[in-house]
């Protein structure tokens, strides 16, 4: 009885992970175009919000799962 408990818990943070990096997917960070002082070469400067946090926690539960 309690490897169905157990299966049954793991399928369901699996779940919520999927449910989870789908909204990661549906709200993408967003990026803008900077530039290094000395060397003038240009980078990606990416914002933090909340599909960033999406992601990291559909990645802990697939770790505890």
């Amino acid at each position: 009885m309690a490897s169905i408990v157990v299966i049954g818990l793991v399928l369901l943070l699996d779940i919520l992970a999927f449910v989870l990096a789908i909204g990661t997917e549906r709200r993408r960070s967003t990026a803008q175009l900077g530039e290094a002082e000395p060397s003038g070469r240009r980078y990606c400067v990416y914002d933090m919000d909340a599909s960033t946090w999406y992601g990291i926690s559909a990645l802990a539960l697939l770790l505890v799962g």
